[in-house]
C-alpha cells in the first residue's frame, strides 16, 4: 500500500513538474534567422508593426537612465553573465502614454536561446523592461499632416561596455 502510495505521489510531482516546464517552453517562439534568433513572446499580443509610428526622442539623458535603470536593476547579473554579444537587443513597443505593449528579442548568434540564456532568463529581462514606463513629454509624436501616434518601438542593446 505504501509503495502504490509513494508510486502516486512521485507521478503527480513528475506530472506538475512536466506541466511547469512545458508552460515555460511555450512562453516565447525561437525563430533562427541567418545571423540572429527572434525570441517573441506568446503570452504577449504581438502589435501591426506596420503601424508603428516616427518619433523622436527630445532628452536622450532622460531615456537613458530610464534604460540604464532597468538594466542596472535586477537583470544585471543576468545580462553581465548570460548574453555575450554587444549586437543582442530587445524591441519594445510603447504607446502614446508610454506604457509598453509588446516586447521580443533579437540574440545574436552567439547569445544562442536555451543554450546560453534560458528562456526563464529571457522572460525575467522581458518582465522588467515591460514595467519601464517613458514620459512622453520627452518625446516628439507629431510629424506632418497625419498626427495619429499608434505606437513607436525601441530598439536597446542588451548588454553595453558599461554592464
Amino acid at each position: 500500500m505504501k509503495t502504490k502510495i509513494s508510486i502516486v505521489i512521485l507521478l503527480f510531482v513528475l506530472g506538475i513538474s512536466m506541466v511547469v516546464y512545458a508552460q515555460s517552453k511555450k512562453d516565447f517562439t525561437i525563430e533562427k534567422r541567418k545571423y540572429a534568433y527572434i525570441v517573441k513572446p506568446i503570452y504577449l499580443t504581438s502589435p501591426d508593426f506596420t503601424r508603428s509610428s516616427r518619433y523622436e526622442i527630445m532628452d536622450h539623458k532622460y531615456m537613458q537612465l530610464s534604460i540604464d535603470s532597468v538594466r542596472n536593476g535586477m537583470i544585471k547579473e543576468i545580462i553581465a553573465t548570460k548574453i555575450v554579444s554587444y549586437k543582442s537587443k530587445i524591441r519594445l513597443c510603447f504607446d502614446k502614454t508610454g506604457k509598453m505593449l509588446y516586447g521580443y528579442f533579437e540574440l545574436d548568434n552567439e547569445d544562442i536561446p536555451e543554450e546560453k540564456i534560458t528562456l526563464k532568463d529571457l522572460r525575467t529581462i522581458l518582465d522588467h523592461y515591460m514595467n519601464l514606463r517613458i514620459d512622453m513629454s520627452k518625446i516628439e509624436i507629431n510629424f506632418g499632416p497625419n498626427t495619429n501616434f499608434n505606437f513607436g518601438i525601441l530598439a536597446i542593446p542588451l548588454k553595453t561596455k558599461e554592464t
